[in-house]
């Protein structure tokens, strides 16, 4: 008979000390009740995709969000819309497809971020001390609790999204399931270059079809569920003179 496999304790106690960590950073910062207005202008885009129409055109987005506010909210109504409080989507299409696959929820993209961020410090602590680890949980509770980290995530942004995908690469660095990371990351192209390029450079060619395999079946997979034309109209949306205002240092315009 097979001998049970043994539980270790120190790492059940590390598991719910990070589970403790998740529960009173939403204990403290999450706000229901709060617009997550992101979260809007994305599920405006994809009401326009399935109408056929463009979500990068920002007359057609802006239009869709400001007449329908039994749907996004009268926050959208404002006098002079055209010119004020306008939106522009720049996530490339596979960023809506992604949003499906997270139930189109804030706060599941953010619990999912979590669990990512904290089980990524404990997988790339796992051999120093208990004490050691509390450390680096408590410090990365800190930040989200009192850091500016703290209102990307409660106004249902991406930031705990993005930490977690980028410990995710990290947990996975070397591994022929790098490149998963780095796919995730493609909603920000240019932190998913920043995420696998490294790797890339100094990989031979079958290394390099295994870190970029996943960027190109969700480039795929996006195609097959919405038009293809979707990816130019994305690059025309970058390379558009007309940018909203505070945008000058966005990484890719």
């Amino acid at each position: 008979m097979t001998a049970r496999a043994r539980v270790d304790p120190d790492l059940i106690f590390r598991a719910l000390a990070a589970l403790g960590c998740v529960i009173l950073v939403f204990s403290l910062r999450w706000d229901s009740t709060l617009d997550h207005f992101d979260f809007q202008v994305w599920r405006a885009a994809d009401t326009i995709i399935e109408e056929g129409g463009d979500p990068y055109d920002k007359d057609a987005l802006n239009l869709e969000l400001h007449e329908n506010p039994d749907v996004y909210g009268d926050h959208w109504i404002a006098e002079g819309w055209e010119t004020r409080r306008r939106m522009h989507l720049f996530n490339p299409p596979s960023w809506q497809l992604e949003l499906r696959l997270l139930g189109s929820s804030a706060l599941t993209m953010s619990l999912i971020g979590a669990a990512l961020t904290y089980g990524s410090i404990l997988a790339l602590s796992r051999r120093l001390s208990t004490p050691a680890v509390l450390g680096y949980l408590g410090a990365a509770t800190y930040v989200f609790i009192f850091g500016q980290s703290a209102t990307s995530f409660r106004f249902g942004q991406t930031g705990f999204l993005v930490a977690g995908l980028v410990g995710l690469g990290l947990v996975l660095s070397e591994s022929r399931s790098e490149g998963l990371a780095a796919a995730g990351l493609s909603f920000k192209p240019h932190l998913a270059l920043a995420a696998v390029l490294p790797a890339v450079r100094h990989a031979d060619s079958k290394r390099r079809i295994e870190l970029l395999a996943p960027a190109a079946a969700l480039i795929i997979l996006t195609a097959l569920v919405y038009p293809p034309n979707l990816w130019r109209s994305w690059i025309g949306a970058l390379l558009d003179p007309d940018k909203p205002a505070g945008s000058d240092d966005m990484s890719l315009r």
